[in-house]
């Protein structure tokens, strides 16, 4: 990508996370307006196998296991935990959640996040990230995500039923 930042242009890109991280990273380093980067989801596997991992929720007086083939998100709702939501892609980030202690390492399978913030482990989507080889306990965060910081904007193919 040129280097030019008077070349701004945009980009809608569609692929393996690691494809749209990389796509990220270059658009980044060409000093491009992050708004004009645009990714399509169809779901993300991650970069490791889904494996259980246990959640703690002292506020709640909760702890349980997250299966493999489940997400945090959902068992939330079913342990009776409410929890906003919207894409549940892992495009939004309402249902983003603060790592408050982690044991083990996060799958961050989200395309919300930047490379920093996920780096720092500070917050997951529930909808769709997940904590590999360990057990963590979590807050609501106090803030909204601000998307110029995080990441860019997002469309997706899921269609809306009509009303």
């Amino acid at each position: 990508m040129p280097r030019s930042p008077r070349c701004h242009g945009q980009l809608a890109l569609c692929g393996p996370l690691s494809l749209m991280e990389a796509a990220r990273a270059a658009w980044q380093r060409s000093s491009r307006p992050i708004a004009g980067l645009r990714f399509e989801t169809f779901g993300n596997s991650g970069e490791h196998a889904a494996e259980p991992f246990w959640v703690e929720l002292p506020r709640h007086g909760l702890r349980f296991e997250v299966p493999a083939g489940r997400n945090l998100l959902n068992m939330l709702e079913e342990h009776g935990v409410q929890a906003l939501s919207d894409c549940r892609r892992g495009e939004c980030g309402l249902c983003a959640m603060a790592i408050v202690e982690l044991k083990g390492a996060v799958d961050h399978r989200d395309v919300l996040f930047s490379a920093e913030h996920k780096q720092a482990n500070a917050r997951l989507c529930a909808c769709v990230s997940r904590v590999c080889g360990g057990a963590w306990c979590w807050t609501r965060p106090s803030a909204p995500i601000d998307r110029r910081v995080v990441g860019s904007r997002y469309t997706t193919c899921r269609s809306r039923p009509s009303q």
